[in-house]
């Protein structure tokens, strides 16, 4: 499945100075529809990603057009109708999504 297609989640990928890379991937999870919501900054000289939030989203690889991720979601027992009764969601999946150009398209 095609998650961004399917309009489930929605992302976008952005160079920053340094060869930084930042992302925002927000939407439902396909699972718990659990609202994700996560801005992420890539940091290739470190090795990776910089404070991740709950390991929610982590760098797989990037090229020129797109920038892969696993997303997962991390929403906690009870938090919403759907949420697991015991543990985390925990799917998780890749998401390719693209880079915007600094006017935003």
């Amino acid at each position: 499945m095609d998650l961004l297609k399917e309009g489930l989640l929605h992302g976008q990928a952005r160079h920053a100075p340094h060869q930084v890379v930042v992302t925002h991937v927000w939407g439902h999870c396909p699972r718990c529809k659990h609202r994700i919501d996560v801005l992420q900054t890539h940091d290739p000289a470190s090795g990776g990603d910089q404070d991740p939030p709950s390991g929610e989203v982590r760098q797989v690889s990037r090229d020129r057009d797109t920038f892969v991720l696993t997303v997962a979601c991390a929403c906690p027992p009870g938090a919403h109708p759907a949420a697991p009764a015991s543990g985390v969601c925990g799917v998780s999946f890749r998401l390719e999504v693209p880079f915007m150009n600094q006017d935003g398209s």
